[in-house]
């Protein structure tokens, strides 16, 4: 931002939503709402369709992109990420099913209902 140039890193189809974004405290004072993200921490990013019924997730750090959640009709909240055990937990609930938590790890790459 100091240098004004801007340059794309990625393109996604759809919209997008910062999952792990964290408010300001700098405008705790003011009537604003600022957020930040750590880019040296792992950016997860809710990718929404154009039809805005699916939805899938993504994580990127330092230029490279992994899936975290292929394109699902599901409703995904409450994502959480675990640096130790390499893995992220959400629930994925459906008009038509009852909410479940969902788990994957990157090391056996694949997912897992918990509940």
């Amino acid at each position: 931002m100091k240098s004004s140039k801007l340059h794309k890193l990625k393109t996604f189809e759809g919209r997008l939503e910062v999952l792990n974004a964290r408010k300001d405290p700098v405008f705790n004072d003011k009537n604003i709402s600022g957020f930040v993200v750590d880019l040296d921490q792992e950016l997860l990013l809710k990718v929404i369709a154009e039809d805005d019924v699916k939805h899938s997730v993504i994580s990127w750090k330092n230029g490279v992109v992994k899936t975290v959640i292929n394109q699902t009709n599901d409703k995904i909240s409450s994502l959480s990420g675990n640096n130790i055990s390499k893995s992220h937990y959400w629930i994925a609930e459906n008009y038509n099913k009852n909410p479940v938590i969902m788990k994957k790890g990157y090391a056996k790459k694949r997912m897992e209902q918990l509940v």
